[in-house]
């Protein structure tokens, strides 16, 4: 807690005459460097080293993940209400199955835009912790979500939604992930040659905003 203390704010003095002894030199501001003195110049503070620690005590985690994936459903529904809009924010964890050749894996959301005919409009992912404690785990399961999405649609549906939504709150922050994909991608997914005509290297984009 030492460490995370902030210093008390100090009024600046004014830069003092000439003709001021050495004590009063003392009293300069920290950027108004001596250059003249090699002694007198010094690298530059590391960061903070407690940081990281002032961030956990000012954002600790949610109680219950159950607590955010609600705050976000009911924000979402809020957003909408007021729209012609047919589909339906769910809190349903659905499984995803995604089959390749060899293998496969089962992906479960914190829920999904579902429409009136049962398709998956966007998925739903929630974390009781803010995302830059957990960055990479969370990016790595929201894109294998994202990827089962894929792979468990229909042929038409994989070649015709290329564009897909993503929206996740990691415990206040809300962030709107948007996954992009070409038919390339799906040949790579299906263990298919890829056109020669197109190129060859295609990866599933994952844009994200806050």
């Amino acid at each position: 807690m030492d460490r995370l203390r902030l210093d008390p704010f100090e009024t600046p003095t004014k830069k003092p005459n000439p003709s001021s002894d050495r004590q009063g030199a003392s009293k300069l501001l920290p950027f108004e460097d001596d250059s003249t003195s090699p002694e007198s110049s010094t690298d530059p503070s590391p960061p903070a080293t407690g940081s990281r620690e002032l961030e956990k005590l000012l954002y600790p985690p949610t109680k219950d993940e159950k607590i955010v994936n609600t705050a976000l459903i009911v924000f979402l529904n809020a957003l909408t209400t007021h729209f012609d809009f047919y589909s339906n924010w769910t809190l349903h964890r659905k499984p995803f199955v995604a089959i390749f050749e060899n293998a496969q894996f089962e992906a479960r959301t914190d829920g999904y835009l579902d429409s009136p005919a049962g398709k998956t409009r966007v998925l739903i992912e929630v974390k009781p912790v803010k995302r830059s404690q957990n960055h990479l785990p969370i990016q790595m399961q929201e894109s294998a979500q994202m990827v089962a999405w894929i792979r468990s649609d229909d042929d038409l549906s994989q070649r015709t939604n290329t564009t897909r939504f993503h929206i996740s709150q990691d415990r206040h922050e809300v962030f709107v992930t948007v996954a992009e994909y070409n038919q390339n991608y799906l040949n790579y997914l299906s263990n298919k040659q890829a056109s020669t005509s197109q190129d060859p290297s295609s990866f599933l984009t994952m844009h994200q905003y806050v």
